[in-house]
């Protein structure tokens, strides 16, 4: 039996419609609404009105038109609300508040220890703290990213080897103890899931469309974006390219990195090539670029040809510090081994972590913030 659809809901249904139009657009004109939106100019009248009285959209004076009464633009105001965005890279934790269209307002990095425990509960509510209180805009929530295994639902880190956790590890007290400290409900994801969330919304790609980020740094991740859905799988492992395999008498251990992680990880290229690591030498070892396109070219190519995704972004440490070098390298690598056409890009955002996890949390939130009345 279906469930009735109550008063609310559809008030609730026409305020998304209209906001996210507007979020989209970034400006739009009452008729555009009804004609994009489907909703009567009566409703589009009621509707605009309450997002005028919650600031969220703004009259910025008429429009000429040759015919006809002159309508008024509305502009979606960004700053109407924000979220933190967090990601904890391991041996620093990067952290910043993200408006409704994804601009960073604010950020910082702070460094702290190379592991994930109950402690960093503290670090977190600090940095949350400390930015928030130098800016006026209602905080709707805090999005964590970790790398690993997440599963968000549950609060849980199910496997992250990088940073210590070889068995599940239950986040709900650290997430309580945010909230506590904060006031704000948190929301964990994996990293490079968050990124890729950050890298589509920027992007302002459609609800059809489909991404596949790649981070190459610490480690090796992919998020994957269907159809406008971050894809996770049901044991949450979906993107996981760190664990791809190309050597079959390797022997896959949870309490150490996957294959390819082991072979092109930062550890692993510092011990190979007698290294420094990223950001700390600028003096590229000769063979480190090739080696590292040729082992992390077939699994790109591989996964974006299984799931036919057309749009690639590389991200992460290693094209900050190599930038155009490695980029080329491994974009004439996917092409050459690429069965349909696709477009291999750069990250369109300097800090796509910290817009991802802020923008799933403004997601997680959206709804209660625009059904609140006012």
């Amino acid at each position: 039996m279906n469930k009735a659809v109550s008063a609310p809901d559809i008030r609730l249904r026409n305020i998304r419609s209209v906001f996210e139009l507007a979020r989209r657009n970034g400006e739009v004109l009452r008729p555009e609404i009804s004609r994009y939106t489907g909703l009567t100019p009566p409703t589009v009248m009621k509707v605009v009105q309450q997002l005028i009285q919650r600031k969220i959209l703004i009259e910025a004076g008429e429009v000429e038109t040759a015919l006809g009464r002159k309508p008024v633009r509305l502009l979606f105001n960004s700053s109407a609300a924000a979220a933190v965005g967090i990601v904890f890279e391991g041996d620093n934790i990067h952290a910043g508040i993200v408006d409704l269209a994804g601009n960073v307002l604010l950020s910082k990095r702070q460094p702290m220890k190379h592991a994930f425990d109950l402690n960093i509960a503290k670090t977190i509510a600090a940095s949350t703290m400390e930015l928030v209180e130098n800016i006026d805009i209602p905080i709707l929530g805090v999005g964590l990213a970790v790398p690993g295994v997440v599963d968000a639902r549950r609060k849980k880190i199910i496997l992250a080897p990088l940073i210590g956790i070889s068995e599940p590890f239950d986040c709900v007290q650290v997430c309580a103890e945010i909230v506590e400290n904060t006031g704000h409900q948190v929301f964990l994801e994996n990293d490079v899931n968050a990124t890729a969330s950050g890298e589509f919304f920027i992007r302002r790609m459609s609800q059809t469309e489909d991404l596949l980020y790649v981070s190459i740094g610490t480690g090796i991740g992919a998020g994957i974006i269907l159809n406008g859905s971050l894809r996770k799988g049901s044991r949450n492992v979906a993107g996981e390219l760190g664990y791809a395999v190309q050597n079959a008498s390797y022997q896959v251990d949870r309490t150490r990195p996957g294959w390819l992680e082991s072979q092109i990880g930062l550890d692993s290229l510092k011990r190979q090539f007698n290294w420094m690591g990223y950001e700390k030498n600028h003096i590229i070892p000769e063979g480190l670029i090739s080696y590292v396109s040729d082992h992390l070219a077939p699994p790109i190519a591989n996964l974006a040809t299984q799931l036919d995704i057309r749009t690639i972004v590389l991200g992460g440490l290693a094209l900050d510090t190599f930038g155009e070098k490695l980029f080329e390298a491994l974009s004439e690598k996917i092409h050459k081994l690429s069965l349909l056409d696709g477009e291999v890009q750069l990250s369109s955002c300097d800090e796509p972590g910290i817009v991802g996890a802020a923008v799933l949390a403004i997601d997680q939130q959206m709804d209660q913030w625009l059904g609140e009345e006012h």
